[in-house]
């Protein structure tokens, strides 16, 4: 499972006017502050230099996708506008208001960048990538069990298969240990694939730990950075949802890795087993 970048363009265009020009980041901040109906509670975005420079890449042609990876940014979603023709900031506020209030006002968005060339703007918002840290690895497992656990307490569908509420699953070191190892041998590699770069598969993976297992399952996800996103991407996804909902695993291993020079970031593995 992978996370999707949102990659989404607005532009703007009208008659050139005459009045104040000056920050566009500050319009945007006070639209995100009461001046669209939705976006009560947006938190002020923070100019970012990386950002800004996304915004050169793209008024030079590029992707937004380009444009991200040249910067160096690495964002979780991300989105850019462009403004033709001279506007106040007067002018500029009443576009955004009337034309994408909502993108505006999303509070996932937390900094931006603003780019001039000619008589065209360019103002680019993002969700910066925040991959948790190795120190809250206990924590953050502790989580996934919890919603895993609370997700098996009720029947579901997973895809066109129903499936029956489970007994729930307990955490198992073995397990834990080779996923955490898998994850970290993905996010080193930029891999994402349940056959390791040695041909290895999850059973024998497990098997290196010592864990004597009669049944053994795996999921993998790249992208999410939180607890709640991995299970809930696991549980919109058919086969991953079965293999949570099995009611023949009894224990459960996690673990997570996060590289920045890899296309995904953050690597997840999750090991289901049942021993001998």
């Amino acid at each position: 499972m992978k996370a999707t970048r949102l990659l989404s363009a607005l532009v703007l265009s009208a008659c050139a006017t005459s009045g104040s020009f000056a920050a566009p980041i500050e319009v945007v901040n006070s639209l995100r502050t009461g001046g669209c109906a939705s976006s009560a509670g947006a938190p002020a975005l923070k100019r970012v230099s990386r950002l800004d420079e996304v915004g050169r890449r793209i008024a030079r042609g590029e992707t937004l996708a380009a444009a991200l990876d040249g910067a160096g940014y690495r964002a979780k979603s991300s989105t850019f506008m462009r403004l033709t023709g001279p506007r106040s900031d007067a002018q500029i506020a009443q576009m955004l208001r009337a034309h994408h209030c909502a993108r505006i006002a999303d509070p996932a968005f937390r900094e931006g960048g603003v780019a001039r060339r000619g008589d065209s703007t360019w103002i680019v918002l993002a969700a910066p990538f925040a991959p948790p840290s190795a120190r809250d690895t206990a924590v953050i497992g502790a989580r996934v069990l919890e919603l895993v656990n609370k997700a098996r307490t009720a029947a579901r569908r997973c895809g066109k298969r129903s499936m029956p509420a489970v007994a729930p699953l307990a955490r198992e070191a073995h397990l834990d240990t080779a996923s955490l190892t898998y994850a970290g041998e993905l996010a080193r590699l930029d891999r994402f694939d349940h056959l390791g770069a040695d041909g290895s598969a999850a059973p024998d993976r497990v098997g290196r730990t010592g864990y004597r297992w009669r049944v053994v399952g795996e999921n993998l996800a790249a992208g999410p950075t939180t607890a709640e996103e991995v299970v809930q991407g696991w549980l919109a996804s058919p086969g991953h949802c079965e293999n949570l909902m099995d009611a023949r695993f009894t224990q459960m291993g996690i673990g997570f890795a996060f590289s920045a020079t890899s296309r995904n970031g953050m690597y997840w593995v999750q090991v289901f087993a049942v021993p001998r």
